[in-house]
């Protein structure tokens, strides 16, 4: 993907705008884990884990910088997701943010707390 260059506020209002969207699809699958966590994903939880892991990939190429406010929803991404390849991106994407957020190292830890609490998870160090 190219790198797009905004003017301030178009930039910002996108950003915002994201930061938003990727908050709310993070609620979509936190009330899945708590309320239908032993269901298959629907369509719905589907697009809401898309939804982040692009926009997150995205934000990620236009300024890394930018990352450490997706934090909570990309730890509800890599509880959700069961392909390696994502929860490894987005596990070096938690590790980074706490060099440009604080509350980021509280995230990764809780992260791998939960992921640990998985038959399957093996730490992605």
């Amino acid at each position: 993907m190219a790198k797009r260059t905004y003017r301030a506020p178009v930039g910002r209002a996108l950003y915002t705008a994201q930061l938003a969207v990727v908050h709310y699809s993070g609620l979509l699958l936190f009330h899945r884990r708590m309320l239908y966590q032993d269901s298959l994903m629907e369509v719905s939880h589907l697009e809401a884990l898309s939804t982040i892991l692009h926009i997150a990939y995205e934000t990620y190429a236009h300024d890394k910088r930018n990352m450490s406010p997706f934090s909570w929803g990309l730890e509800m991404a890599a509880i959700e997701t069961h392909d390696p390849i994502y929860s490894g991106w987005i596990r070096d994407r938690l590790l980074e943010a706490p060099n440009n957020y604080r509350h980021s190292v509280i995230v990764s830890e809780t992260l791998d707390q939960m992921l640990r609490s998985y038959r399957d998870y093996k730490p992605f160090h």
